[in-house]
């Protein structure tokens, strides 16, 4: 029935069987639309919204900068994994950063740059580890030993409506 005139022609036929005649149908209204985000930037974006909402679910957030958006390292595991894509965009925001650009802010600013780092995100169907905390770059020019910095791993797992913390399973401090 894809023609108006047979759909008046059903609409005659059934109500002279003494019917009460259907609702016309209703055209499909536009679907809501997917979000673009792979699994792991949605997953990493649940990871530092928890953080936004209580700092201290994250080892050693007290080292991150004061002011300005928060740095978060590209890399996991030596691969380009971190996207902007997975950053939350709220209040003073997070900006993913290669940690080679870290070492030369370390060493152009002769201080030490903190920043977190996801260490491990393994995502299996509908439950996820995330290893993740704050670390440190030290310039160049200094003898210093790095003895820091403490991060944690979590499960999570998938709800309707995005990940959700699920337990910290465990944490180590270098």
């Amino acid at each position: 029935m894809s023609s108006p005139a047979a759909w008046i022609l059903a609409l005659a036929a059934y109500a002279a069987c003494g019917g009460t005649p259907p609702a016309p149908p209703i055209a499909n209204g536009a679907a809501p639309a997917a979000d673009p985000r792979t699994d792991a930037e949605r997953l990493i974006g649940a990871v530092l919204q928890r953080y936004l909402d209580d700092p201290s679910t994250m080892s050693d957030a007290g080292l991150l900068p004061q002011a300005g958006a928060i740095p978060v390292a590209r890399e996991i595991d030596g691969r380009a994994a971190v996207t902007a894509a997975g950053l939350p965009v709220v209040g003073r925001g997070f900006v993913v950063r290669d940690l080679a650009d870290l070492q030369a802010e370390a060493d152009r600013r002769g201080e030490e740059v903190a920043f977190i780092r996801f260490t491990q995100v393994e995502i299996a169907v509908d439950h996820a580890v995330v290893g993740v905390g704050v670390d440190i770059v030290l310039p160049k020019a200094t003898d210093a030993i790095k003895m820091c910095c403490c991060r944690s791993v979590s499960s999570y797992l998938r709800r309707p409506d995005g990940w959700a913390y699920g337990v910290r399973q465990s944490s180590i401090c270098i």
